[in-house]
């Protein structure tokens, strides 16, 4: 077996290596991306296999998420300490693409970057930032202080006068489209302003993406900011619109986005994983076991997992209840949602037929 890649951290300088240290982690651990994905919901922590899929590939370049990370390692077996060492390693390369970031500006501003003013053996005081001048300094008082007054309020009224520009064609515009302006003044700040487009469906990245998450996680619904609209992110915003009574797509479309910017929180069910067992324990004294089992395979102990099937059947909950079963019922996905309906309901189908043959685990992924 290969040794732990958290050994091997201090030797870790750029981003890439970091990355690849992280694919050499989840090859230690030998677990899957669903299995990682069960681990980390065990813990209590919200790491969709979809995630996991997109830190370890190569598309991306930048740093993931300081919470991924934490939550990645914990699903590999780290221990706390190396959890924290993974964690370090992340801060440390973030403040270097940080000072890295600073030298660019610095340089095209016609500056020397920090880095070089301390190479070329300039004294301390010219490379750190100036401390705040005490009055009646008389080495310092009519120098530095205009100079670095300037700039800042200079930057505060650009970053106010485009802010206020934004409000007002959002205001303008309502809900009808996105934000352009031409303010010569806004400079960079607008320029990266970017066109969400109308819907947000599967696959879609980028900061609209990631709002839109935020949005949900406002609402109560757990998952990750990443910016990547992928199988759990659909999973999510189908979640929303079966409590909000509308049409269960999974895309963000105009409705949606509508019904997330109004409102308040869901009142949603928050049942860790320990709690579900117990009650299921309570609920199937004898088969106990079997029953949690049942439940993990169908829908990770998760009260709001939904699941599209290969018939386009949607199924509701920890016992995946379809459309047609709760239609039947006389019933809707948000009981179904509910653990406490869902454990219930499951108990009497259980009690009719003697046994779990009602249903047939297989695979659910977010769809």
């Amino acid at each position: 077996m290969q040794p732990n890649p958290t050994q091997s951290l201090g030797d870790v300088t750029t981003i890439a290596e970091f990355r690849s240290r992280l694919r050499q982690l989840k090859a230690w651990s030998g677990h899957s991306f669903r299995a990682l994905e069960r681990r980390a919901r065990l813990a209590g922590d919200v790491l969709p296999a979809s995630t996991i899929s997109a830190m370890l590939g190569n598309q991306r370049r930048g740093l993931p998420r300081e919470e991924t990370v934490a939550a990645f390692t914990r699903a590999c077996g780290c221990t706390r300490g190396q959890t924290s060492a993974w964690l370090q390693t992340r801060k440390r390369l973030a403040v270097t693409a940080e000072q890295a970031a600073h030298s660019v500006v610095a340089s095209s501003k016609g500056t020397d970057p920090p880095a070089a003013s301390a190479a070329s053996g300039s004294p301390p005081s010219d490379t750190a930032p100036p401390l705040p001048l005490r009055s009646g300094d008389p080495t310092t008082a009519s120098r530095a202080p205009k100079a670095r007054r300037k700039r800042p309020k200079r930057g505060w009224r650009v970053l106010a006068m485009s802010s206020m520009t934004l409000v007002a064609l959002c205001s303008a515009a309502g809900s009808s489209g996105p934000v352009v302006t031409s303010d010569p003044r806004a400079g960079d700040l607008v320029s990266e302003v970017r066109r969400c487009p109308g819907q947000l469906a599967m696959n879609h990245r980028g900061p609209c993406v990631q709002r839109l998450q935020r949005m949900l996680r406002g609402k109560g619904l757990a998952l990750p900011a990443d910016g990547w609209y992928g199988p759990f992110t659909k999973q999510r915003v189908t979640v929303f619109q079966a409590y909000v009574g509308l049409p269960t797509t999974g895309t963000a479309d105009q409705d949606t986005l509508q019904a997330l910017r109004t409102g308040e929180a869901l009142a949603l069910p928050h049942w860790p994983a320990a709690r579900i067992e117990e009650r299921l324990r309570e609920a199937f004294p004898t088969e106990h076991r079997q029953a949690t089992e049942l439940a993990r395979c169908l829908s990770y102990l998760d009260p709001l997992w939904t699941y599209k099937d290969g018939r386009g059947v949607r199924r509701w909950g920890l016992f995946q209840y379809s459309d047609l079963e709760l239609l039947e019922m006389g019933a809707s996905p948000v009981h179904a949602m509910n653990p406490e309906w869902n454990i219930r309901t499951a108990r009497v189908i259980w009690r009719r037929t003697g046994d779990f043959r009602h249903w047939e685990c297989r695979s659910s992924g977010a769809h």
